[in-house]
Formats: C-alpha cells, structure tokens, sequence
C-alpha cells in the first residue's frame, strides 16, 4: 500500500482541521488503519515516518518500509550551476501548509531587506497564503506568483535560481519528512537551504561535507544569516549543487527507490514460493 501521505496525520496532527477526539477524526484514524493492516507491507518515504506510523496506528514496525518518492527526472534533469555574479536569486516553491514554516522565510527576507543583491522569490498557493500576502505587502526584495507551475515552468526556475529553500516549520511532521521540493532541487542541482530536521540528521550523518546547509527551525535569523553567508560565497553554492545532485543520485533517485523496491517484490515472492 502506497501510505506516503497519511489522510488522519495531515488532516488532525498537522493541519488540525478536526480535533482528535471528533466523530470524524476517529472514523478517519479507523478507516486508514484497518487500511494499513490490509496491506502486507506500507510504503512511506523516510524511516523517521516509518516509525512515526508504527507508533500512531500501533503496528508492527515491519508492517512500514521507507522508499524515496519517485521522481520527474525528465523536467528535473541535472543542470551545472554557474553563478551569474550579480542578484543571488533564492527561491522557495511550497503549497503554504504549517511545515513549510513560511513566517520563518518571510521574517528571513524581511531581515536581509537592505541586502540589495539578494531577491526572493516564492511560487505557491496554500492555507498561509493570506499571511504571506500581509507580511510581504511592504517588502520589496520579495516577489510572489500565487499560481498553478507546471513541472516545465518549476524546473526553468530552479535551474534559474542560486539558492533553493526547503522547510522551516516547527510542526512535528517538519521533523519527519524529505518534501518533494528537496527532490526537484536536488535532482537540478542547486544549493540548498532546509530546516536541520530529524530527517535531514539522520540522512546525512557524520558526513564531514553536507549535501544541504541545515538551519534551525523557526529560527529566521539563522536563516537569513545562512543566506546571506551562500549569497557571499559563490564557490560554496557550487560546492553544494554538486553535493545536493550526488546525494540525490546515491539516496533519492528514481534508481535508488527502484533498487529497495526490487529487493521487497523479490523478498516476497521468494518467501511466497516457498510457501
């Protein structure tokens, strides 16, 4: 079962538009787990949600197995980046949800305003939208498109950006997830910037060379200080493009999740015949 997006965790536990103890909610958390127990195994995206699952529907952990999404790496094929030397371009691409923690990148933005050289860019629409469009009423270095991309149109911005920004949020679910958007940049190439998350610790490791430059969450000014130290520093930025592409190739590539998926079909049905 594809259990990549969980119906009650998006709709209680991080959007909270019904309350755990609703008539709802618990029909809701019923459904979706008797759907879970249905299913041999469950595939989520990162072990950190594997585990979360495990916990919240009270099943097996072996019932969970993390595979990276599949990804467009048509639209979203590696592209060298080559810094311009004039604006650095930041550009953030979301659908406004809480763990994408947006105040985070706007209070960001808002505190490099005299920073000519640096202009943001953000391209979504969402549940936040109306305080986005308050906070960046009087800033200048920060456009919006609020609009429908498609993946063409998302991939030319990208490839067009310096630096890309992932999550910010202080939700629960911000600790547990590689959105999709770190997908996209990476598979491009580009730097990026993402909350120093649960995931991202435990993807990267002791890696003396992060493939991301991790801030904390909620915290705009270590934000603001991480982009205005990638805007001065163009050989960083290149340094990391190439490191976001390889770890995409080595962890998150269409390549890598195929290699799990094969290992599981054959897992299976090798133990079905021996059945």
């Amino acid at each position: 079962m594809d259990g990549f997006i969980s119906l009650y965790d998006t709709v209680v536990n991080d959007r909270k538009l019904w309350s755990p103890n609703s008539l709802l909610s618990r029909l809701l958390y019923k459904l979706e787990r008797h759907a879970f127990i249905k299913a041999d195994i469950v595939l989520v995206d990162t072990s950190q949600n594997a585990n979360f699952y495990s916990k919240l529907f009270n099943l097996s952990p072996a019932h969970f197995l993390a595979l990276p999404l599949a990804t467009n790496e048509v639209d979203y094929a590696p592209t060298p980046y080559s810094p311009s030397g004039e604006c650095c371009r930041v550009l953030f691409i979301g659908t406004l949800v809480p763990l994408h923690g947006i105040r985070t990148i706007i209070e960001a933005a808002r505190r490099l305003a005299s920073r000519q050289d640096i202009q943001f860019q953000i391209i979504g629409d969402g549940a936040d939208a109306p305080l986005l469009q308050a906070e960046i009423a009087d800033l200048v270095n920060v456009t919006w498109q609020q609009r429908w991309y498609s993946a063409e149109e998302l991939s030319r911005e990208i490839k067009a950006s310096d630096i890309c920004l992932g999550v910010f949020g202080d939700t629960d679910k911000t600790q547990r997830v590689c959105p999709y958007k770190i997908y996209s940049y990476s598979s491009i190439g580009r730097a990026i910037i993402t909350g120093n998350t649960d995931w991202l610790q435990s993807a990267v490791g002791s890696d003396l060379c992060p493939p991301f430059l991790g801030v904390p969450v909620n915290n705009p000014s270590a934000l603001a200080d991480a982009i205005a130290f990638l805007a001065d520093s163009p050989q960083e930025r290149i340094r990391l493009a190439e490191s976001a592409r390889s770890f995409y190739a080595k962890h998150l590539s269409n390549a890598a999740s195929m290699q799990l998926l094969e290992r599981l079909l054959f897992a299976e049905s090798n133990e079905a015949r021996r059945e």
